[in-house]
């Protein structure tokens, strides 16, 4: 683990140049941060790398994470509420399996 992130905004501004296909722009590498009870909400963060981030208690409500690198992230207790996921998750099927 990286470590909690300390310029999480300016890492997501350059994200956004880089998607907007902007001088200047870079791609997010969170791989390996530690992002738990960070406030993401409507972050995008479409193509990131988030491999092995901790997203912990993290508020992800309205983020946008299409085409984002997710293996191994933790997001347990994670605010996922109109989250864009790169995935389909059931919720309905995962509770009637408890």
């Amino acid at each position: 683990m990286i470590g909690k992130v300390k310029n999480l905004q300016e890492i997501l501004d350059l994200h956004k140049k880089w998607l907007n296909g902007e001088e200047g722009g870079k791609k997010a590498n969170l791989h390996e941060a530690d992002l738990g009870g960070s406030d993401l909400s409507g972050a995008d963060l479409r193509w990131a790398n988030l491999r092995w981030a901790n997203l912990r208690e993290a508020d992800l409500r309205e983020a946008d994470l299409r085409g984002s690198e997710l293996r191994e992230a933790d997001l347990s207790g994670a605010n996922l509420r109109d989250t864009i996921l790169p995935f389909k998750i059931d919720i309905k099927e995962q509770e009637s399996e408890k």
